[in-house]
């Protein structure tokens, strides 16, 4: 049986764990409180991938035609690198954007102004070679900045990737899926990482290494709708 069919299986045997109430869209998807990283499967990016989506799926039975489009609400995350002395400054390396449905709707590796002098390759998933591609930041910030323009921005712990990025927005228009009282109170009522959100919820291993800011973007955006009604300002 090959691995496709494998997952395949054991995403239908958890359905009816994740049955939706018809009478209500916005049923609540309960956690788990006995997860533990040890009972989460280790799996590869392209089956982590397809796990990530198949959650998307399950919350969009009849997504719109136009769901590649940007939409109204983007989830946002960036990968840093380090300058300055010992590398100890955050500069950006990776910006990487989806939309409601999880499509990515922008993914550039950045070139910083400065030097890099610790690229965190371990974490951040950057290598020197993916310079190559690489846009200026000056005009990464740009593009951002237009593509946020009348959107509301969904993030875990945004205020670092806005920081990095150097655009400041309304609260208004701002989800921040570290701030909910109850994904906070896994943590003691500190800001959670997205990783055992995830873990939490969905049963998904992510940040396994060096992160992906697509796959974090696409949790994050997972996360608010879920609890979407939760937020502030919905």
């Amino acid at each position: 049986m090959s691995n496709w069919n494998q997952l395949q299986q054991k995403i239908n045997a958890k359905q009816p764990r994740r049955k939706r109430n018809r009478g209500n869209k916005a049923a609540k998807r309960q956690p788990d409180p006995s997860k533990t990283a040890s009972q989460v499967a280790n799996v590869p990016p392209a089956h982590r991938h397809s796990q990530i989506m198949t959650e998307f799926k399950i919350l969009d039975k009849h997504p719109p035609l136009k769901k590649r489009e940007p939409g109204r609400y983007l989830a946002i995350d960036c990968e840093f690198v380090g300058v300055g002395p010992e590398g100890r400054k955050n500069a950006l390396g990776r910006c990487s954007i989806v939309n409601y449905y999880g499509e990515v709707i922008y993914d550039e590796y950045v070139r910083p102004k400065e030097r890099v002098t610790d690229w965190r390759t371990w974490v951040s998933g950057v290598t020197p070679g993916n310079m190559y591609q690489a846009k200026d930041v000056s005009i990464v910030k740009q593009e951002v900045m237009d593509l946020l323009q009348n959107r509301v921005l969904v993030g875990h712990s945004i205020h670092n990737d806005l920081k990095v990025l150097g655009i400041s927005m309304s609260k208004q228009f701002i989800r921040d899926t570290a701030t909910l009282a109850e994904y906070r109170a896994h943590s003691g009522g500190k800001p959670p990482s997205l990783k055992k959100l995830a873990q939490i919820y969905f049963n998904i291993e992510i940040q396994h290494g060096s992160h992906s800011s697509v796959e974090d973007a696409q949790m994050a955006m997972l996360l608010f709708r879920i609890r979407k009604k939760d937020f502030k300002f919905e």
